[in-house]
This record gives structure tokens, C-alpha cells and sequence, in this order.
């Protein structure tokens, strides 16, 4: 059951049909035309739904990239082995590299990321180093020609997990950069030296990329912030709040249990306004804002429809 209260009247009504028609846009929550009749609200848009969909897409995006790098670094390399008078041709640890790369490549894409934690696909950088020691490997420790892979996988890292994880990953880098040294293998001159100027270039790429990306993704929650909430309250705007009651309807459905809705609004705000200024009406509103949301629980929503109009769910 839920509570409107209007003008000092309190009613109690059925919530669920009073919701759904609200969040269907048959009426509007706030006051009344000219003719008595409620006007007709514009459907809010699904922006709680959007806003997590947009994030599992952003992990299921860091995934897939990577992949697309594994399957071509995979491509490429089976196509060098199988071509004549290259560097892979008669290797088949080198073809066997190019296939896990590729397999890894391609089982990206039906991992459920999604069900993870984010930092999960770190684990794709430390496979994407644990191949390159291994190409280093078979190819006898030509270190400076796989510079271009370690730029690329800093780069994805800076990419997709913030800043300083590069600096993190970097001793992996370079175990994987010196794996054939630690194996006892002839590597051509140059190679340790050329240590020193590889993985920094690469940490700076990382880095670059990370700080970057850190202020655009910063901006970008700036900016659905103000879509979803009230400038001045701070509480969910109408977008928001009705596509909570989207979910509650959808949930009370599914589990056939009551919902609760308080409608309220602010007897002879107007006069406030005129009499006071409306610098104290703005005091007001943020004042009742957070009474109400000190005064329900943390599980419940307060949400601002506009000018004196309120709403707990």
C-alpha cells in the first residue's frame, strides 16, 4: 500500500497502479493543469539500467580488446610460420606460441567478464607476457624486436585499469624481457642494455594513456551525475527516481509482494518564495531533502520530481 499526501489529505491507495501509470506517462506526479486534469509526463529514460549496462560493457570492451590483439599477434605469427624464409618457418615452438595467442584470442570472447571483478583481465597481461618471454624464447632472445608488444600491452593496461597498474606490472615486464638471459641462452648484443629504454617507454605510454583516461572518465561521472540528480537537493531527479519505480514494479511483479510510494509537496511553498526570496526557498528544499533522507532507511529512495514535489519509494 503507499501514502500520497496532497495538501494536508492524506490517501491511501493501491501503489502499484499509481506507479505504473506514473512511470508510463499516463499522469504526472506534480499539480494539476488549468482544467483539472493531470498532463501528461514524459517517459523517463532507463538511466539506472543504462548506467549498469554501461559498466559490464566497459569490462566485456577491456576483454574484447585484448582478445582482438591475441587473435591478430596469433594471425600474424601463424601466417610468419608458414610462410618460406622467415624467422618462424620449420619452428614449431614458435607455431605452438602463435596458437596459444590465437586460442586465447578467441576464448575472449565467451568468457563471462561480466560475472568478475574488473581486475580479472589483468590476467590477460600476465599471459600477453608470459607468450612474449616464450616467443623470446624460440627466437633466441631477439628482446628488442617484441619492444612494440610491450608498448601495446602497457598500453591496454593504462587503458582499462587506472593509473600506477603499469608501475605494478612492470617487474613482470621485465622478467619477461630478460627470460632468455635467465635461461642460459646467446642473445644478441644490445639486448639487456636495451632493457633499460623498452619498458620505461612503455610505462610511459601506460601512464599517459591512464591519466588520460582518468579525466575523461572523471568528467563523464560528472556528467551523468547532474543528468540523474537534482542540481540543487542533490537527490534523484525525476529520470532517475521513476526508473527505480520501473524496478520496483518489475520486482513486485516477479515476487508478488507490496510496494510502498509517499508523494508530498510543500503547502504554500509559492508564498515562501515571494515573500522570503527565493534564496530561502532553496534553503528550504534542501533543508526538507535531507530530513527525508535522514528519516528512511537506506534500502529506500527520496527522489525530487520538481519544484516542491517530492517522492519516497
Amino acid at each position: 500500500m503507499g501514502s500520497i499526501l496532497l495538501k494536508r489529505r492524506l490517501l491511501v491507495v493501491d501503489a502499484v497502479p499509481v506507479l505504473q501509470t506514473i512511470v508510463d506517462g499516463t499522469v504526472d506526479a506534480g499539480e494539476p493543469d488549468g482544467g483539472g486534469r493531470r498532463t501528461q509526463a514524459p517517459r523517463p529514460p532507463r538511466e539506472s539500467r543504462r548506467l549498469w549496462s554501461r559498466a559490464t560493457a566497459g569490462l566485456q570492451s577491456a576483454a574484447r580488446q585484448a582478445g582482438i590483439l591475441f587473435t591478430l599477434v596469433g594471425f600474424i605469427g601463424v601466417i610468419n610460420d608458414v610462410l618460406p624464409h622467415s624467422l618462424g618457418q620449420g619452428q614449431p615452438k614458435s607455431l605452438a606460441v602463435d596458437l596459444v595467442n590465437l586460442c586465447i584470442g578467441l576464448a575472449t570472447f565467451v568468457l563471462p567478464w561480466s560475472r568478475w571483478n574488473s581486475r580479472w583481465t589483468l590476467v590477460l597481461a600476465c599471459l600477453a607476457f608470459s607468450n612474449i618471454a616464450w616467443s623470446n624464447i624460440v627466437t633466441r632472445g631477439v628482446g628488442p624486436s617484441y619492444g612494440i608488444y610491450f608498448i601495446v600491452v602497457f598500453a591496454w593496461v593504462g587503458l582499462w585499469h587506472g593509473r600506477w597498474t603499469s608501475v605494478m606490472l612492470s617487474p613482470l615486464a621485465v622478467v619477461a624481457y630478460l627470460t632468455p638471459v635467465f635461461a642460459g641462452i646467446s642473445v644478441p648484443a644490445g639486448t639487456v642494455t636495451s632493457l633499460s629504454v623498452v619498458i620505461p617507454a612503455a610505462v610511459l605510454v601506460a601512464e599517459t594513456i591512464a591519466y588520460n583516461a582518468e579525466l575523461v572518465r572523471r568528467g563523464t561521472n560528472q556528467l551523468r551525475h547532474m543528468a540523474l540528480h537534482d542540481a540543487l537537493t542533490g537527490l534523484p531527479n525525476r529520470a532517475l527516481i521513476l526508473d527505480r519505480a520501473q524496478q520496483m514494479l518489475t520486482r513486485s511483479r516477479r515476487n508478488k509482494g507490496p510496494i510502498a510510494a509517499m508523494f508530498l509537496d510543500l503547502d504554500n511553498f509559492k508564498d515562501i518564495n515571494d515573500t522570503l526570496g527565493h534564496g530561502v526557498g532553496d534553503q528550504l528544499l534542501r533543508a526538507v531533502a535531507q530530513r527525508l533522507t535522514s528519516t528512511v532507511r537506506q534500502a529506500d529512495s527520496v527522489g525530487r520530481l520538481g519544484g516542491d514535489e517530492f517522492v519516497i519509494l
